[in-house]
């Protein structure tokens, strides 16, 4: 007798446990060390003992549709997005931007003490040590960078409203065909000069505005989305209408293995060696520098005014989206590594629930 996981189930080992991985159902199984040793000896295509036979774990994923017994052994070739070529060449994987994060400025009326606070902020208030981009400088920055590939924009700050040559900006974006989503952290009267059409993530930091004040603000715009620690109540007046949704955020202080999230196909094999968390992603402080995320501000690895988009699209990549080996050791041999929301820019040390 022999016994085979599907083709979409992954085993992967960790130094004390393994998991089961299943990239169709987005689903995973955690198993002892003893049970990973079984399951690895079956998969290698061995015959079973008829103690191996009656093994709880082997009946159990049998039973779940994870696996399945025979009478002679089968080779299973497992589902991937990529040919064996690819998969064993990932340095000659295309370099493509899609996603630019421009920081119009830096400074915030709720200060930079509340961006330490929270992880992974969508806009951060720096002290950059210099003046904010001209609006001429910042049209030339988006029509390299769309001529790069990038085609989504994400325009932030500080506080993004303060800018004055947004409504410039954001028409000047449309023009080339690309709908920028704009970050603000405070509803108010400044948004009367925003095209309608042009989605709002409302990012409540400290500033904790009332469901009504925010829906007063924003009544006329057609995508409204609100991130807050708390959330609103369902029968709140913000989500009256079904133009405005409230999405509640984790601060992750401490992550548990409720926040895992589970890869399909796709990301599994990407995340063997991609940074998905960054991948594709440029992010454009105030003054031009160019940083794998605002998280990691000080990574500076080129700066718009003096060097060339290629060059510095070039550098993150091979410094950042290539390759994914953690920088805590204890991650390297997670066998939670697929799942885990842990990224290079936090202390596992600090956050990690194993």
């Amino acid at each position: 007798m022999y016994f085979s996981l599907l083709n979409h189930c992954i085993l992967v080992f960790g130094a004390e446990k393994g998991v089961i991985y299943n990239l169709k159902e987005r689903k995973a199984i955690e198993l002892e060390k003893e049970e990973c040793g079984l399951v690895a000896y079956a998969e290698k295509g061995n015959a079973l003992s008829d103690g191996m036979e009656k093994s709880d774990t082997l009946l159990r994923l049998a039973k779940i549709g994870w696996g399945f017994f025979s009478e002679r052994r089968y080779f299973i070739d497992k589902i991937r997005p990529y040919n064996h070529f690819t998969l064993t060449r990932p340095d000659l994987a295309p370099e493509n931007p899609q996603i630019a994060y421009l920081q119009l400025n830096h400074r915030c009326r709720l200060g930079a003490k509340e961006c330490g606070k929270r992880f992974c902020t969508p806009c951060r208030c720096t002290d950059v040590g210099t003046d904010v981009l001209a609006l001429e400088q910042w049209i030339d920055i988006a029509e390299r960078l769309y001529h790069a590939g990038v085609r989504e924009f994400i325009l932030t700050g500080g506080d993004v409203l303060e800018y004055e040559g947004l409504p410039r900006l954001c028409d000047y974006m449309q023009r080339l065909g690309v709908m920028p989503v704009l970050i603000v952290n405070h509803a108010d009267e400044r948004l009367r000069v925003i095209d309608k059409d042009i989605p709002l993530i409302i990012y409540l930091c400290a500033d904790k505005q009332s469901a009504d004040e925010i829906k007063a603000a924003t009544g006329e715009f057609e995508h409204v989305t609100v991130l807050s620690d708390s959330g609103f109540p369902s029968g709140s007046a913000l989500l009256t209408g079904g133009k405005i949704r409230s999405v509640q955020v984790k601060n992750m202080a401490v992550i548990d293995k409720n926040d895992f999230l589970i890869p399909g196909v796709a990301e599994f094999y990407q995340r063997k060696d991609r940074d998905l968390c960054l991948l594709g992603k440029v992010f454009v402080k105030s003054n031009a520098d160019v940083v794998p995320c605002f998280q990691m501000g000080g990574n500076k690895v080129g700066n718009l005014l003096d060097d060339s988009v290629r060059a510095i699209i070039h550098s993150l990549s091979e410094k950042y989206w290539k390759g994914n080996t953690p920088k805590d050791a204890g991650c390297i041999s997670c066998e939670w590594f697929y799942a885990c929301p842990v990224c290079k820019g936090m202390s596992a040390e600090k956050v990690c629930p194993l």
